[in-house]
């Protein structure tokens, strides 16, 4: 059995991921799997949560693995290390009630 290398590569123009092989032969290209982002709407609430000691970044890829809602928008802004939460008022509580779960402080272990 032969091994393949694949890269992707967002075409952002067409909302496509772009395939590769070994070279620069497309393989594949497929749309992305939300073609159409969800429209804010008038009611969604946004929030901005500053976390104190887990990684924005890690923390909103967990949201996104774990809430998996089409209506929650999850996003880590790095230089205040916040979660920025735009959605409906129910499903930003849920996200926000996970934060305070993972932002907790981890003692080290001793040697």
């Amino acid at each position: 059995m032969q091994r393949r290398t694949l890269a992707l590569a967002a075409a952002f123009g067409s909302l496509s991921l772009l395939v590769t092989g070994c070279g620069s032969t497309p393989v594949r290209a497929a749309p992305a799997a939300s073609a159409q982002p969800a429209q804010p709407s008038p009611d969604d609430q946004v929030e901005l949560i500053g976390l104190r000691y887990a990684l924005a970044s890690d923390c909103a890829e967990r949201l996104r693995e774990s809430i998996g809602s089409r209506h929650l928008r999850v996003g880590a802004d790095e230089r205040t290390n916040s979660v920025v939460l735009v959605g409906p008022r129910q499903e930003v509580d849920r996200a926000k009630q996970l934060l305070a779960k993972l932002d907790i402080e981890v003692k080290a272990a001793k040697p």
